[in-house]
């Protein structure tokens, strides 16, 4: 060897054009015989965009209910869920294969608006909206929204900046309301769309389809 090499598959290179490619083995060997290797992957780090169907639970595994990796294809298995939905609720569920995303996108100090249609038993009325904009108290929590619009009749809208456990049928029900029906319809800057129940679509992470 030269004072210095740099073998591409153990081959010197001696043209520096050379392109690399998925899966190839790069050293570099200088003055004090020390080595690195790097080896491409192939393997990208993606983001979907599921919609979560009623009636499955947000879970690795459970003995009792049916979870969302009983819908999602094997070869997705291995991706981890941002943020929750109940069994009882419907709509977007991001999920990465990029643990780094999953975690930056689950803290709290990110604090991405979610944004849900329900549809209560009952007109909600201009009092209780402001209930809900000033916090409501259910077991020690304070639960509040950001934003509520009432869209028509029984159905509103709903943006949470935090998103406790069953937070938006807590803080109805403290008010005497059921949620018939509830469904995420955007996490920050992704958004549920067209997106069939039980189909799910890869996204760019700065997509905003």
């Amino acid at each position: 060897m030269q004072a210095w090499d740099i073998l591409l598959n153990e081959t010197v290179v001696s043209d520096f054009s050379s392109q690399v490619i998925a899966g190839d083995s790069i050293v570099i060997s200088g003055y004090t015989s020390r080595q690195y290797t790097v080896v491409l992957s192939d393997e990208r780090k993606t983001l979907i965009a599921f919609h979560k169907p009623v009636g499955y639970v947000v879970s690795v595994s459970d003995p009792h209910n049916q979870t969302i990796y009983q819908i999602l294809p094997q070869a997705l298995s291995h991706y981890r869920y941002i943020g929750r939905l109940d069994k009882d609720s419907r709509g977007l569920l991001l999920l990465s294969d990029d643990l780094d995303l999953v975690h930056q996108l689950s803290h709290p100090s990110y604090a991405s608006e979610k944004i849900y249609i329900a549809v209560l038993d009952s007109p909600l009325s201009p009092r209780d909206v402001a209930k809900c904009l000033s916090g409501v108290v259910d077991e020690n929590d304070t639960l509040r929204a950001i934003a509520l619009d009432v869209l028509s009749n029984n159905t509103v809208r709903i943006v949470l900046q935090e998103g406790k456990n069953r937070h938006i049928r807590r803080m109805m029900y403290a008010l005497w309301y059921d949620v018939l029906d509830l469904c995420r319809i955007s996490q920050g800057e992704y958004v549920l769309g067209n997106l069939e129940e039980g189909k799910w679509k890869q996204l760019e992470y700065t997509d905003k389809w």
